[in-house]
């Protein structure tokens, strides 16, 4: 198990000092010694690690105690040698000279300036891109320029003798690993080697080497890159471009030659390929080195696409760009991954964008969200932003940012389309209200009439929790019923589940009902009651199962409609004029057990299109 870094020790060994010592021995002022300790601030570590807003709320800490303190901890460190003379001459950049010439870069620098240095090369903390640690440390973008420059000039001015030679050895192994280097990758008994074995983090080294040089090098992952961050963008932009133009199967060699890169750099398209682009290297045995399917996750992919443009994107725009780079995914699994994962942000109507572009407005909306989540539980009603927005209370963007954060509150719950509610525990009243309705009818009623007894505002609600709340069943197309009321308790239903899938496991991972009946009734499901209906509704409902009409039941992983809509598809493409589902079938006859379900997948897939509802073809 990876030990988690310890800041303490990570500043102490660039600093020198040991932030564990006790306070009283470093300030002489015996005063502001007793109101830090009566604050809580003990050790030099505490001091450093608590800004001053909040040190100053603290009781019996005032400015003066703070200054004070701050005065006397300079005093007593200077003047005991402790800070380091700001000159890299006479350093030995094999081993701990490499963390001296740390500390006097960061003496020189100012605050800002300094926290920037240690978000980049990831002194205590994660390591993080310049623009995205300014987000992070809330500094202004117009700063973030000067902050940089202030870095690089104080490592030309203290460490540029030592840093020359880690360029001229990074160069050198660069050219050997065919333009990208790791940790792993360096000589052994060289500058760069032991300065990395010295770091508090071994990557720490090329990321100066880096930081230090934008126009040679450029850190991806753990990894220096021999060209800079604007030519690692074009490189794979190029490599992504010529991956859609390429016939398959794609061999490594002519895509090198199309993206136009020197073969001496075969091991940075090998990165680009495997690292940046997720693809998978195949070795065929004719062919050599080609490319497989892609190993990015659906999230990973939208966030490929998102960082590529400037801003957000429309869902639609989000489909077809994918469908370009990556291949077909179906809205809804579009959809359910940019709500479900936490590194994209909804500014509007199906308008998304990454979250890390958007961290300060969400800083400066957060307590307003807080302060909405406080009244919506001390109202013990809803709460529509939509609403808010219509009255001029809320502007659009501010609406939707406001329903993301309050998302993530744990004391309110989201009702969709902008509304919130306090979270409470057991079913909510209107379930329990439905609940206690059907216990009064005593047995399975018409569904149709029961919403025709349900308020007209409310019925459309009523209608979703019927067909799809785990409390009902439906025995039958047009009745409900409470499942309480049938023999299908916490055990049997996980029985017949398991029975379910080890069935379709027999089957090669789908099946139609009627072939799972043999199953069932070995496993004790073969009453007369549980009619092919009420057995869909189950698996519906409390089962991970992939649905078709005709009474069709897949493993969610089989993907078994998009292989009948692919494989429909890939016929309809080599008739231009198009195919009734009779001419389909007879072209594919493999596809005529899905014959009940084939021409509603048609109908719904957007890249096919039918005139008459009869004949189909290929947008």
């Amino acid at each position: 198990m990876t030990k988690p870094p310890d800041h303490r020790e990570a500043i102490a060994r660039l600093t020198g000092f040991d932030l564990r010592q006790p306070l009283g021995a470093l300030v002489g002022d015996g005063r502001a010694v007793r109101a830090l300790r009566r604050a809580g601030i003990e050790t030099l570590f505490d001091f450093l690690r608590t800004p001053r807003a909040e040190l100053l709320r603290r009781p019996g800490v005032g400015p003066r105690v703070w200054e004070r303190a701050c005065a006397a901890l300079e005093s007593r460190l200077r003047g005991t040698g402790e800070v380091p003379a700001r000159s890299d001459a006479g350093i030995d950049v094999d081993g701990a000279g490499f963390v001296a010439i740390l500390r006097r870069v960061r003496d020189a620098l100012d605050e800002n300036a300094r926290r920037l240095l240690d978000a980049v090369l990831g002194i205590g903390r994660r390591a993080q891109s310049a623009e995205s640690a300014a987000i992070v440390l809330r500094i202004a973008r117009a700063e973030l320029p000067t902050c940089t420059a202030a870095v690089r000039d104080a490592l030309s001015t203290h460490a540029s003798g030592p840093l020359a030679r880690f360029v001229d050895e990074a160069q050198r192994e660069l050219e050997v690993h065919e333009g990208v280097i790791g940790i792993d990758d360096l000589a052994t008994g060289s500058s760069l080697r032991e300065a990395a074995r010295r770091a508090p983090e071994p990557a720490l080294p090329l990321r100066l080497l880096a930081l230090w040089q934008p126009d040679a090098f450029t850190m991806d992952g753990d990894h220096l890159c021999g060209v800079s961050a604007e030519g690692l963008r074009l490189l794979v932009r190029a490599v992504r471009q010529a991956l859609t133009t390429l016939p398959s199967p794609i061999r490594v060699a002519d895509l090198e030659r199309a993206a136009g890169l020197d073969p001496k750099r075969h091991a940075l398209l090998l990165h680009v390929l495997q690292r940046v682009l997720a693809v998978a290297i195949v070795v065929h045995p004719e062919h050599g080195e080609t490319i497989g399917r892609s190993r990015r996750s659906l999230p990973g992919r939208i966030e490929l696409i998102l960082e590529d443009n400037d801003g957000p994107l429309g869902l639609d725009d989000l489909l077809f760009r994918h469908r370009d780079r990556f291949g077909g995914v179906r809205r809804a699994r579009l959809r359910t991954a940019l709500r479900s994962h936490g590194s994209f942000l909804e500014l509007g109507p199906e308008l998304w964008s990454l979250r890390a572009r958007h961290l300060d407005e969400l800083e400066l909306l957060r307590p307003e969200a807080e302060r909405l989540a406080a009244e919506i539980v001390a109202a013990d009603a809803r709460v529509s932003l939509r609403e808010r927005m219509r009255a001029g209370e809320l502007s659009e963007r501010s609406a939707w940012l406001l329903a993301d954060l309050l998302r993530r509150e744990r004391s309110v719950r989201a009702l969709g389309r902008g509304e919130f509610c306090p979270r409470r525990r057991g079913s909510p009243p209107l379930v329990r209200s439905i609940a206690d309705e059907l216990r009064r009818a005593m047995g399975e009623v018409p569904f149709a009439r029961f919403l025709q007894n349900q308020p007209a505002g409310r019925r459309r609600l009523v209608s979703r929790l019927l067909r799809a709340n785990r409390l009902f069943v439906s025995p039958s197309r047009d009745r409900v019923d409470l499942l309480e009321n049938w023999p299908f308790d916490a055990a049997r239903l996980n029985l017949l589940l398991r029975s379910v899938a080890i069935a379709l496991e027999e089957r090669g991972g789908y099946a139609a009902v009627s072939r799972l009946r043999p199953t069932l009734a070995e496993a004790g499901f073969d009453q007369g009651f549980l009619t092919d209906h009420l057995l869909l509704d189950l698996l519906r409902r409390h089962g991970d199962f992939e649905l078709l009409q005709g009474g069709f039941v897949a493993v969610r992983g089989v993907g078994l409609a998009r292989w009948i809509l692919r494989t429909a598809r890939r016929i309809l493409r080599a008739h231009v004029s198009g195919l009734s589902l009779a001419q389909l079938l007879a072209e594919r006859p493999e596809l005529a057990e899905f014959e009940g379900c084939l021409a509603t997948l048609l109908q719904h897939d957007p890249l096919v299109q039918s005139a008459d509802g009869l004949r189909f073809q290929v947008v």
